[in-house]
């Protein structure tokens, strides 16, 4: 997560790699749209590879008043990009929750034990 992917390249990625439930039914622009808001938003995240190829990608949208973060779509293909994603979540939002939308209802998370689920005994 530490170097630059372009939008392009997450965009290639997405449409390469979604599934019924990450970015479902999108086209181009709606997903180019998603990941550019949350760019600005300072709320999205994504990993890459060793050779630099992405591997995961996150829109989040911050309500900094309620200390939510609404989880928009989220799509990984290494098994290590989401202990990855929760601990850059923790690390810059530590004091917030998680939202998200489950079977078209708004599910709020108990951010603790999902946090604690995903990393499974690792440290944050």
């Amino acid at each position: 997560m530490n170097s630059q992917l372009t939008l392009g390249e997450l965009v290639q990625f997405v449409l390469a790699n979604r599934t019924a439930k990450a970015f479902f039914a999108y086209d181009e622009s709606t997903i180019a749209s998603s990941i550019l808001r949350a760019a600005q938003a300072g709320t999205l995240l994504y990993a890459k590879r060793v050779d630099g190829t992405p591997c995961g990608v996150v829109t989040a949208y911050a309500d900094d008043k309620n200390k939510l973060m609404h989880i928009h779509d989220i799509l990984t293909t290494e098994p290590w990009v989401l202990k990855s994603f929760v601990k850059e979540f923790r690390r810059r939002w530590p004091d917030y929750s998680l939202a998200g939308l489950r079977f078209g209802e708004q599910v709020y998370y108990n951010t603790n034990r999902l946090c604690r689920l995903v990393m499974k005994g690792e440290s944050i």
